[in-house]
């Protein structure tokens, strides 16, 4: 187990986290310029960075997703099944995505009013019976759409999910070409992100994917200090110039995460980091509903309002999530998993 793996993927999700705070609080009501941001959002000169550049957490979920299916799917001794690889991915994605999208509609019949003020065509955001059997089938965001629907933020899942099938399809000869069919990939997915050849926006997430596979790949435990100026490098390099930023700042990212794998050797610091890495998916996907419930309390002076400029109050959104996600993880998700992956592949 790669436990700053771990680290980096809650670090991900914190950032898209903050980006979102950004964006559902302080533009909820229209666009705030720079300067106003930076004087209204709590912390502001500290994390200025996770508000404006926290969107590319999402760009690390996908690199991160392929370095970890290489790490468990192309090393086992055995191809994995259809029904294995899907029954996984099913209990580990679904029960909380069904979960929060249920949650939305919940609210719907709380206050039918304030949710149609946060679902419009002028917010680009869609609540109707087409949407809702879109996100019923996790198809939400294969092209089908509209616009974002429900519980926004888990478009992102959406394309996991389709990755995840061209992964299940190409397995085979991922693992019988570990470097030289990754990079035929790598090449044809670079070539279609940069040429527009299909009008698919979603190119970037399955190019970061096999990304890591092939990131996955190198042998940066033997070759620590090689690679560590390779991943400073590729950092560095990423702020200048304009193009291929995200596909120079991420692997840097992750295989700086790698290297200092090597030295986390303490067993309670590899547990913390264990456990702040099971809150990711419940942080991502109870951070919007949990935004509504807010923006609501503001709208009917239950709050103050821009609530969010408070800097306990950041502090309190972040530990309720935390909160909720840990709730989520041990009584929801982490039993669910187990349940569904009992009943259909007969495992403990």
């Amino acid at each position: 187990r790669f436990y700053s793996i771990e680290l980096l993927r809650f670090l991900a999700s914190l950032a898209v986290i903050l980006y979102h705070y950004k964006i559902g609080f302080a533009w909820d009501k229209g666009y705030v310029n720079l300067e106003n941001l930076s004087l209204s959002l709590p912390f502001y000169k500290f994390i200025n960075l996770f508000y404006n550049y926290g969107f590319y957490g999402v760009q690390l979920f996908f690199l991160i997703s392929g370095f970890v299916f290489a790490h468990i799917y192309m090393n086992k001794k055995h191809l994995v099944g259809l029904k294995e690889f899907f029954i996984n991915r099913f209990a580990r994605l679904y029960p909380l995505h069904f979960i929060t999208l249920i949650l939305i509609v919940f609210y719907f019949f709380i206050d039918q009013d304030f949710i149609r003020g946060q679902f419009n065509i002028e917010r680009g955001r869609f609540f109707d019976l087409y949407h809702f059997l879109l996100n019923v089938f996790f198809v939400h965001s294969w092209g089908l759409e509209k616009g974002l629907s429900f519980n926004s933020p888990t478009w992102t899942v959406s394309i996991e999910i389709a990755t995840y099938i061209t992964f299940f399809i190409l397995l085979r000869f991922l693992r019988n070409n570990k470097i030289l069919f990754p990079l035929i990939l790598i090449f044809l997915l670079f070539s279609i992100y940069k040429t527009q050849l299909f009008n698919f926006k979603y190119t970037e997430y399955l190019l970061l994917f096999y990304i890591g596979i092939i990131v996955y790949q190198f042998p940066i435990k033997n070759y620590l200090k090689t690679f560590l100026f390779i991943s400073v490098f590729l950092i560095i390099a990423s702020f200048f110039g304009r193009n291929f930023k995200v596909l120079l700042f991420c692997p840097g990212i992750l295989i700086l995460a790698i290297f200092f794998d090597n030295y986390i050797n303490n067993y309670n610091l590899k547990n913390f980091f264990s456990f702040l890495g099971s809150l990711t998916y419940s942080l991502y996907l109870l951070h919007y509903p949990l935004m509504l419930v807010f923006l609501w309390m503001e709208e009917k002076n239950f709050i103050f309002n821009n609530f969010y400029e408070n800097d306990i109050f950041i502090l309190f959104y972040i530990f309720l999530l935390l909160f909720f996600s840990f709730i989520s993880f041990n009584l929801i998700e982490n039993p669910l998993n187990k349940k569904i992956r009992k009943i259909f592949l007969q495992k403990n």
